[in-house]
């Protein structure tokens, strides 16, 4: 399965209203794209924008609740749920993807004596990284908290991740994307350094094939993550995986 990352309003997100950027390009070149999900849509799952839309205000004024009696939030979620609410997606895929993980995880790691202090190739089995595990386990005090094992991200300044249910009731790890973006921010400033268009040059130059090689593709992840980061801040938007 590949990996997609969306901003926009879950409402939008549920009735399908939205379009990867593989699919956009397929649309555009008049080549039919079919996408397969790693939970395929119910048959009898719900498409009504409206009725969607009524079903997530539910959820989210419960979560708002939920978090205000625990002191994690004093103010209520609060976001567009508009069915036309813009939104933002790109494809870092999880090899990209898992390169941001892995750089955050040993930029905060014990340096070594000399070299970058990262893997020079992406291992086949990233998520059995034992630098990436230390990091998982310890992630609640960890530099980059609402990165690592996040799966959705609100536009709501938090004092760190938590666990709840997502709209459709599955457990998820939600992070603040005020949060996110600082911290992938410092990750930059720690790493690579980039300006606004080393990092466009860094998405436009994506890898592709088989070359191993890390640093291209966690600094074309970081570069994805940082765009769609500041679009969910700027519109004020959820962000969340698709695969």
């Amino acid at each position: 399965m590949g990996l997609d990352v969306y901003v926009g309003s879950f409402t939008r997100y549920y009735a399908h209203d939205w379009e990867t950027i593989v699919q956009r390009a397929g649309r555009e070149q008049g080549i039919p794209v079919e996408i397969v999900r790693q939970t395929p849509l119910p048959s009898d799952a719900l498409t009504d924008p409206d009725a969607i839309r009524e079903g997530i205000l539910a959820w989210r004024s419960g979560l708002s609740e939920s978090l205000r009696r625990e002191g994690v939030i004093r103010d209520s979620l609060d976001w567009s749920e508009q069915p036309d609410a813009p939104y933002f997606t790109d494809k870092p895929d999880w090899d990209c993807f898992g390169a941001l993980l892995l750089l955050a995880a040993y930029e905060e790691t014990e340096k070594a004596l000399v070299g970058s202090g990262w893997p020079r190739d992406l291992p086949e089995d990233w998520p059995a990284d034992t630098v990436l595990q230390r990091q998982f386990e310890a992630r609640a005090a960890s530099r980059y908290s609402h990165l690592y094992g996040c799966e959705i991200w609100l536009p709501h300044e938090l004092p760190g991740p938590f666990s709840g249910p997502s709209p459709p009731g599955k457990p998820q790890r939600f992070g603040s994307s005020v949060g996110l973006l600082a911290q992938l921010e410092e990750l930059n400033r720690r790493t690579y350094r980039g300006a606004l268009q080393d990092q466009k040059d860094w998405r436009n130059s994506m890898p592709e094939g088989s070359n191993p090689r890390f640093e291209p593709r966690a600094k074309t992840g970081l570069a994805i993550m940082l765009e769609l980061t500041r679009a969910a801040v700027d519109n004020r938007l959820p962000m969340l995986l698709d695969y």
